[in-house]
């Protein structure tokens, strides 16, 4: 934002839009909740919340997607000039994680619309779900999470190679 010094959490949890992110996916589940002090208090309060059968599945799966979607967005915005749309990054959010969970646990009787319009009937559904389940999921995002950090990474790498180029061909100038 330009305002404060950019550390970690008031980018992922403070910045206005990223609490407005977290805000909106804690209302998508009726729930209140108060900021917390840091993201470790954060992930302690997300995973201390009772959840079961579906509804844990996707409750846990949430947390990296926000944290992931929130900083490519702001890798696209500091390296690209690309100003994100904020609403718009609550619905993709919403989206990647009911892919990746119907994509999971095999949920043919689900669309990706059930999970954005219909939580509340399906949060409640058996699947066969184990407790590793969760962490499946948690190491899907993950995974999916360092391929986009390698690629903003690398094209990281790009500019710099460019920048430098750039200065080479202005030193060869003089």
């Amino acid at each position: 934002c330009g305002n404060v010094e950019e550390l970690t959490v008031h980018l992922l949890v403070y910045y206005y839009y990223s609490w407005r992110i977290w805000s909106d996916i804690v209302n998508w589940w009726g729930i209140l909740w108060v900021s917390p002090g840091s993201i470790q208090e954060l992930l302690v309060w997300w995973f201390g919340q009772k959840r079961q059968n579906l509804g844990r599945v996707i409750w846990e799966a949430l947390p990296l997607a926000i944290l992931w979607t929130i900083w490519i967005a702001r890798n696209d915005k500091v390296f690209n000039s690309k100003e994100p749309n904020w609403v718009d990054l609550v619905e993709t959010i919403k989206i990647k994680v009911a892919f990746r969970v119907k994509q999971s646990f095999s949920l043919p009787e689900f669309s990706i619309h059930d999970f954005l319009f219909c939580l509340h009937g399906i949060k409640g559904y058996r699947a066969r779900i184990s407790y590793w389940c969760p962490v499946f999921c948690f190491i899907l995002f993950f995974v999916s999470f360092l391929v986009e950090c390698s690629l903003a990474f690398f094209g990281l790498c790009l500019h710099m190679i460019e920048f430098f180029n750039r200065c080479q061909h202005s030193w060869d100038v003089f």
